[in-house]
């Protein structure tokens, strides 16, 4: 009932209604029993930007490994656009790490994050998340757990630096998801 009365609320004024819903993570559908029909129906909706086919797995901006990556890719755009590496005051207890590695670009020379830029973003990007658990992400249950229920083992029989490797494997993972939702979004 919900879902019909919000497509109604769509043809009364489609293009609005599509530039929101093209944005959102999540949208209501009802979908055809009858095959045709709902092969028509996931046709308009590639048609019109709501289904992208791609390969690997999809963006779920909720999981929590692509909220941190998020969060340091905020972080990072928000140094940059202040062209600061120190701390900023208005964001007390969040700052930077310096690298100082051959091969890094500068944090200011940075180019926007995109599928092509994922390499001279991740060195940044672990840097700040790994600032911001003090190189200890394990330390976080949220993300001990992520990592736990893939291995399946009890707590103590897994090494804290084998959880924060893993946890580490996953937010490298997630960079390269983000940054083609990132280049999509036009976020």
């Amino acid at each position: 009932m919900a879902v019909e009365k919000l497509w109604e609320k769509a043809s009364e004024s489609p293009e609005e209604f599509l530039s929101v819903a093209r944005e959102a993570p999540v949208i209501p559908i009802n979908l055809w029993r009858d095959k045709s029909m709902r092969e028509r129906q996931f046709q308009y909706l590639q048609d019109e930007g709501f289904i992208t086919n791609r390969p690997g797995r999809p963006y779920d901006p909720l999981t929590i490994i692509n909220r941190e990556v998020a969060e340091a890719c905020l972080i990072i755009r928000t140094f940059r656009m202040f062209k600061s590496t120190k701390e900023c005051s208005w964001l007390p207890g969040i700052k930077i790490p310096e690298i100082t590695k051959p091969g890094v670009v500068p944090l200011i020379e940075l180019p926007e994050l995109s599928p092509d830029t994922v390499k001279l973003w991740k060195p940044w990007l672990e840097a700040v998340f790994l600032e911001k658990y003090a190189g200890h992400p394990e330390n976080d249950p949220e993300l001990k757990n992520l990592v736990m229920r893939r291995l399946g083992a009890p707590d103590s029989k897994v090494p804290a630096a084998e959880i924060r490797n893993q946890i580490k494997r996953d937010f490298h993972k997630a960079i390269p998801r983000f940054a083609r939702w990132h280049s999509l979004s036009g976020d």
